[in-house]
């Protein structure tokens, strides 16, 4: 099929990519100057992995090409995907202009293009209840002679595991009233689709809040296990072996049962904020996802309030390593990274942070640039580790678990680590001669011989 993607940011770059690759014919459409060279030269501007190599060998067989010119890009297309931000205003609701202007721009070049075969518009931007039937009904007043239907696909891309998500679907949500496009987007997934169950079509307003619901409920599993982490550290259990005893019941499963510092990342903050607002609009205070975020923005709060308190020496005129800036690991994607409000409330408390991560530090610059006088931007753990008084460990980057931690310990002021993702040993900790401060876990605790300062 004939497929045009407009934006080519996360989702529109692998959902392009990953659809070039099962055989179809890809023209991504980026109006950003510098992403479009970036993608003509045969470079991926984000990091997730596999893009890359997926994009190089699309690329090299010509199922996918890059321009600014949306009427070329639509010619011949079949299906168009918007892939545009819908970023919040300051009110909770979503800005649609970015949407509205994509939608308009399309149906524009189609009417001119007289084209005499349905198009496909899909929205797979994320947007509250009620978005595709507006857009719909803005389209039609705007463009009326154009010929199309407009569907909602949301995305369930992971990111560190998107290409693979996109590639091997727990499901494909389509929301629409056209049976036509329903059937043309059933041919496009068809490589896809393993059962046909997996397959699901229902009203705009049902894909939209399935979207919202399934990230709700995911940040409220983890909220929930971050909440359960204060009764674990206060009666001395363990929020591990919770963790397991509770996911092994089938009724409940072990996905998204990981306790940390907070959930940060491109949807779910903003997607349960948004399920609020919406919630809001139809006349009532949604008490659940008022206290998902809650939980979220106190589990921060807590870690940093942690460091301080364990620390040993005033906080103040403290050195603290931060290791991770990324949300997760496996992406270079600071929005909302837990990380960003730990720093800031250590820096508010006096200390001097050293920050380290493998994908993420570029952009974190970039956006901590108010208080970078108060950062240092280390190349490697073990340099921002060397002199500190402690280790905030904020992304489960895997390569941390393996540092040299016996030469780490005798590097720094005090050998303590405050592992905000619970990915170290403890036993490794204790052996090498870290106090140890996990998050729900019994803490590695003993009597520390703190290094005079020079």
């Amino acid at each position: 099929m004939d497929v045009t993607i407009i934006g080519c940011g996360y989702v529109g770059l692998v959902t392009g990519v990953c659809l070039a690759s099962l055989g179809h014919t890809v023209r991504g459409v980026e109006k950003d100057q510098r992403k479009l060279k970036t993608l003509q030269s045969g470079h991926c501007h984000i990091f997730e992995p596999g893009l890359q190599d997926l994009l190089n060998e699309t690329l090299a067989n010509g199922s996918i090409s890059f321009t600014d010119n949306v009427k070329e890009a639509v010619k011949d297309a079949e299906v168009v995907f918007l892939c545009v931000g819908t970023p919040p205003k300051p009110d909770g609701t979503v800005d649609m202009s970015f949407l509205e202007s994509a939608g308009k721009e399309v149906c524009d070049a189609l009417s001119e293009l007289k084209n005499d075969w349905l198009v496909t518009i899909i929205v797979k931007s994320t947007v509250p209840a009620g978005t595709n039937r507006k857009l719909y009904n803005f389209l039609k007043q705007q463009v009326p002679n154009a010929y199309y239907a407009v569907v909602s696909n949301p995305e369930f891309l992971k990111e560190g595991t998107a290409v693979q998500d996109c590639l091997n679907p727990d499901r494909i949500v389509v929301g629409g009233e056209s049976p036509e496009a329903f059937r043309m987007m059933r041919r496009m997934y068809d490589p896809l689709v393993k059962r046909e169950e997996n397959f699901m079509t229902m009203n705009w307003e049902s894909a939209e809040l399935t979207k919202y619901a399934a990230n709700s409920m995911l940040a409220a599993r983890i909220s929930f296990m971050n909440e359960l982490t204060i009764l674990c550290e206060y009666y001395g259990a363990d929020i591990e072996d919770i963790r397991k005893g509770m996911g092994s019941d089938t009724r409940i499963g072990p996905a998204f049962l990981r306790a940390g510092c907070g959930y940060g990342g491109s949807c779910f903050p903003k997607d349960v904020a948004a399920m609020e607002h919406i919630s809001k609009q139809a006349g009532y205070d949604n008490l659940f996802v008022r206290a998902i975020q809650t939980i979220n923005e106190n589990q921060k709060k807590r870690f940093a309030q942690k460091i301080a308190d364990k620390l040993g020496r005033p906080i103040e005129g403290a050195t603290i390593a931060v290791w991770g800036l990324a949300f997760k690991a496996d992406t270079d994607d600071i929005r909302e990274s837990a990380s960003i409000d730990v720093i800031r409330m250590l820096v508010e408390k006096g200390a001097k942070v050293r920050a380290h991560d493998y994908k993420g530090a570029e952009n974190m610059r970039a956006y901590l640039k108010d208080i970078a006088d108060k950062i240092d931007w280390v190349a490697d753990p073990v340099t921002a580790a060397a002199g500190a008084d402690a280790i905030a460990l904020c992304t489960d980057w895997p390569q941390y678990t393996t540092q040299p931690f016996r030469k780490i310990a005798a590097t720094m002021n005090s050998p303590i680590i405050f592992d905000g993702r619970n990915c170290l040993h403890r036993d490794v900790m204790r052996e090498n001669g870290f106090q140890y401060y996990p998050m729900g876990r019994p803490p590695v605790e003993k009597e520390l011989r703190l290094k005079q300062r020079n």
